[in-house]
């Protein structure tokens, strides 16, 4: 009898670990956009090509001008994305860096105060795109963008964080 417990017992220290490792793994896969791209919310995506394209000099410009003629959007909507571009890449690297020093101070934070500031700032320039842009531009924009979400591999974390 004892030997059947230490035999029950062994067998719960070895298999039950491996057990909720596999579990915990098959869990933190990250969402494929190729499978799934309805999983991955339209503020990830924009974040995403947002920081894709963010950047003032000369390489970024040749990009964001590539892309706007991509995509097909007019003059003065490619100066509304030009701006809207350098927004983003001014405020999300401010934003960041506030997480990085919240870290520093305590490295258990859930960076619940990054994620609120990350998703009320993608609020702020969706919203802005949305008035700013010309209907066609911003449904070609908005185009785009659904269909990079094909492209993406995420975290469920962050789609679990935000909602």
């Amino acid at each position: 009898m004892r030997a059947r417990h230490v035999a029950i017992g062994l067998l719960a220290i070895t298999v039950l670990p491996i057990a909720i490792a596999q579990h915990h793994q098959a869990a933190e896969q990250p969402i494929d956009g190729s499978k799934h791209p309805e999983l991955i919310s339209d503020t990830t995506a924009y974040r995403l090509f947002l920081a894709t394209y963010a950047g003032a000099d000369n390489q970024h410009r040749k990009l964001q001008s590539a892309l706007f003629q991509k995509i097909g959007i007019s003059q003065d909507d490619q100066v509304i994305m030009t701006n809207t571009l350098n927004d983003f890449n001014v405020r999300f690297p401010q934003i960041l860096g506030e997480d990085a020093k919240e870290t520093a101070l305590n490295p258990s934070t859930d960076h619940r105060t990054f994620v609120i500031n990350r998703d009320l700032m993608m609020d702020d320039i969706l919203r802005a795109l949305g008035v700013q842009l010309s209907r066609v531009g911003f449904q070609r924009l908005n185009g785009y963008v659904q269909g990079e979400k094909q492209r993406m591999r995420i975290s469920p974390e962050l789609e679990r964080r935000r909602q």
